[in-house]
């Protein structure tokens, strides 16, 4: 039976609320048959176990030591390393290589059965022991793995890189390979990386189902869901200074996602949380049923996981004047996404929505584009070899 390999750093299922592009994956791979393995490369902090049993390490404890510290931007990792204890004995150990003393980047680097493998071979390894019939998707390749594509060509398997960024603004575009087919999670990016000879192609990084789809009147427009982690590029810390100039009136903004002490971070940066937002915290699923609309101060898209919740769920919504892909969600909705990007111009579109009537339709044609049920057949063609 075909197997669906996701390869990701990290584990990202419903973190902020919303579902996630492997969650999606998942479904769409259940929904054809097809088995589904995701493979963590790099160690967490919360279930570390698992992560490590995805690899191979299949040992009865694991332990971590040194230390962990957390930056302000991201996580950044000074010291950490993993040991794998199986009776009493140390059968394997993982170790963050931020020297580069065996890769020419900074990687992780695990023993194993007394070899050494770079998080690259280790997938690899992986895969040629484990799993014969695969479709593999690497998620955030920012990093080459030439082994790992020389693998899939050899073997013949179907190989994709996904594209969660904007490459040809972040500097990442002389990463990308003429020889890696690649999808991208934006129509418009996916053409015009095609139109400079790349082999891309879109898919949704996430999916919704057709019967979920709402048609909502809301009136009036006054309670707001932010939801999405807190990462400085995000741009968390205009929501609060907007909030901030709407105290005297009744509009309130619920914050899911994040952690307490990203949420506080930024609170700090504006000189304090404002009486009108709440944090919310993470959970399985986003209740975008109690609000009326869904804000994003986001400068960095390309596809928003929870803004096409949001608009399947029928709220208005508020999001940033970016390219990527805020523009063609407003185009395409016909203006029912509503568009802003400085201070003022955010402070003045949520006054003029607090006593207006907001009724869906257009955003749910939008919305349709994106459903299991288009996706799903589409899905299993690109799963051929």
């Amino acid at each position: 039976m075909t197997t669906i390999v996701t390869v990701h750093h990290h584990y990202e299922f419903g973190r902020a609320g919303f579902e996630s592009s492997q969650q999606t994956r998942m479904n769409l791979a259940k929904m054809n048959g097809f088995d589904y393995v995701h493979l963590i490369t790099s160690p967490q902090l919360v279930g570390y176990e698992e992560c490590f049993r995805s690899i191979g390490f299949d040992y009865g404890s694991i332990y971590a030591l040194d230390e962990v510290f957390m930056g302000v931007n991201a996580m950044k990792i000074d010291k950490l390393h993993y040991q794998y204890i199986r009776d009493g004995s140390l059968v394997g150990e993982a170790r963050y290589d931020k020297d580069c003393t065996v890769s020419p980047v900074p990687t992780w680097v695990y023993t194993k059965d007394h070899l050494v493998f770079t998080e690259e071979s280790l997938v690899v390894w992986y895969l040629a022991e484990h799993i014969k019939d695969a479709v593999i998707f690497r998620d955030e390749s920012r990093i080459p793995m030439p082994k790992l594509v020389r693998f899939t060509k050899m073997l013949n398997l179907p190989y994709y890189e996904v594209i969660h960024h904007s490459v040809l603004e972040d500097g990442f575009l002389p990463g990308l390979s003429r020889k890696v087919s690649y999808l991208v999670a934006n129509e418009r990016l996916a053409q015009e990386l095609a139109d400079m000879g790349y082999h891309s192609q879109f898919l949704p990084p996430m999916c919704v189902r057709e019967k979920d789809i709402v048609i909502r009147t809301v009136t009036p427009v006054r309670r707001y869901v932010w939801s999405a982690h807190l990462g400085d590029y995000k741009n968390f810390a205009q929501a609060l200074r907007v909030m901030s100039r709407l105290i005297d009136t009744s509009i309130t903004l619920d914050v899911y996602g994040g952690t307490q002490e990203d949420f506080d971070r930024h609170c700090a940066v504006v000189g304090g949380c404002p009486p009108n937002v709440v944090y919310r915290g993470v959970v399985v699923r986003v209740p975008y049923e109690d609000y009326d609309g869904f804000l994003s101060t986001s400068h960095h898209e390309l596809f928003s996981n929870a803004c096409i919740e949001a608009m399947a769920s029928g709220l208005k919504c508020v999001v940033s004047d970016i390219k990527y892909p805020f523009r063609d969600y407003a185009t395409e909705s016909h203006g029912e996404v509503s568009l802003a990007y400085t201070d003022d111009e955010f402070v003045t579109c949520l006054r003029e929505l607090q006593d207006s009537v907001f009724h869906t339709v257009y955003q749910n044609e939008l919305v349709k584009k994106y459903t299991y049920e288009r996706w799903a057949s589409r899905f299993s063609r690109m799963c051929v070899r």
